[in-house]
């Protein structure tokens, strides 16, 4: 903490009693778990407490809060199989209680009472099933961002190391303390979440390095005309892969805990083509515009997708139009250029080999998408698939491939 805050009195606080420290007047500031001392904070004070996050902070890197720990002994024969069962006992435990977060509490606390234990006697809890369901839901959340390819619970080596390279001042190994094979996806599985950390991270150093040089955040507007099927198992997918800080389906949290100004402007599916279009032009002092697809039919789609600035157009609607007059700088479609993020971080080459494009026309591919197992697994024969379809099965309370049967059994490597 004292490199963290080189020129405050760092001093030594019993953790029972820290925010009783804290309200007194005792401490000046805490270290705080957001999971726990700050839930209970908010609770003492009425109010949200100013929270100051360590991560970044003067070039700090902390890794994770809390991890599994094990002797090296048991990392080899059949005690490192017991490792791994614990290890993927612990996550499905996890997994259960980020779906059902009211029943996970409910039976933490009957196991506590099973248990005899009184909360440690300290002032960070708080007595309610309110402050036990937030804490769990923010345990979540931290659990969910260890999400690797098709499990919780991954370390990624490369946070490890550079929380080791910062505690240790740069004089620790290369993975010190740490297996990551362990717990890990299918090897011929390719992941994305990692990658799509990193990518989020830079454009958060992105728009901070943009406010410090404009002095403003930059700007994004989000346009979207009537009710979008996509959008139906939104707060669902919310809560089962990711958190309000890095999801789709919370465009202005995400763009608030990431350095941008998120606006989104949700019109009646009655709109107009001449009302769409005056929504469009009043957004002069936006730096980008997303307009949700698809439109309703009455819309012109043409008109009001050729009324964005291609200076605004964040979502690639007018990239192929740019590589045709030379505009190397222009914004590609983010799936696409998603999946070839992926494939260029997985080592996947695509020259010289024949490439099967399913795509997503409004008349054909559209239609098509939207049912799950578009593709047999059975096709497949040794192929690389990177599959971009985003279904959610009620029935199964998950996303599911647009590949039907054992994926894993048929491609050489995949996406989930």
């Amino acid at each position: 903490m004292s490199r963290i805050f080189p020129s405050h009195n760092v001093v030594a606080s019993p953790r029972a009693t820290k925010n009783t420290d804290l309200l007194s007047g005792a401490l000046g500031a805490i270290q705080a778990y957001t999971t726990t001392e700050v839930p209970a904070l908010r609770r003492a004070l009425g109010q949200e407490p100013i929270i100051t996050p360590l991560e970044g902070l003067n070039g700090t890197k902390l890794g994770y809060s809390q991890v599994i720990f094990t002797a090296d002994e048991c990392l080899h024969g059949d005690q490192r199989a017991i490792v791994q069962a614990f290890c993927e006992a612990t996550f499905d435990g996890w997994a259960n209680a980020i779906r059902n977060p009211e029943t996970a509490a409910e039976m933490v606390n009957e196991a506590k009472k099973m248990l005899g234990l009184d909360d440690e006697a300290n002032d960070h809890w708080h007595a309610s099933s309110g402050f036990d369901v937030e804490m769990l839901q923010s345990c979540n959340d931290f659990v969910k961002g260890t999400f690797q390819g098709d499990r919780y619970g991954v370390i990624n080596p490369k946070r490890w190391n550079e929380a080791n390279d910062w505690l240790m001042k740069g004089k620790g190994s290369k993975d010190f303390g740490l297996d990551a094979t362990v717990l890990q996806p299918p090897k011929n599985l390719l992941p994305g979440n990692n990658l799509a950390r990193i990518i989020l991270e830079d454009a958060k150093t992105s728009a901070t390095f943009f406010q410090q040089t404009y002095g403003r955040k930059p700007s994004l507007a989000v346009i979207t005309v009537g009710d979008l099927e996509r959008y139906k198992h939104g707060k669902r997918r919310l809560q089962i892969y990711s958190n309000s800080s890095s999801s789709w389906f919370s465009k202005t949290s995400t763009g608030e805990a990431n350095g941008f100004d998120v606006q989104e402007i949700n019109l009646d599916a009655s709109t107009t083509t001449d009302e769409l279009l005056s929504e469009i032009y009043a957004l002069r002092d936006i730096d980008g515009i997303q307009l949700m697809w698809p439109l309703p039919a009455h819309i012109d789609n043409a008109k009001v997708y050729s009324a964005i600035d291609v200076s605004k157009d964040v979502d690639g609607i007018h990239y192929i139009g740019q590589l045709e007059i030379g505009n190397k700088d222009a914004y590609p479609p983010v799936t696409p250029a998603a999946a070839m993020a992926l494939m260029e971080d997985s080592n996947v080459e695509v020259k010289g080999k024949r490439v099967l494009v399913i795509g997503r026309s409004p008349i054909v591919g559209s239609p098509i998408a939207r049912l799950p197992g578009l593709v047999k697994a059975e096709w497949i024969k040794g192929s690389e698939v990177i599959n971009v379809g985003t279904t959610f099965r009620e029935d199964l309370d998950s996303l599911v491939s647009d590949v039907d049967g054992d994926i894993a059994k048929h491609a050489s490597r995949y996406s989930p």
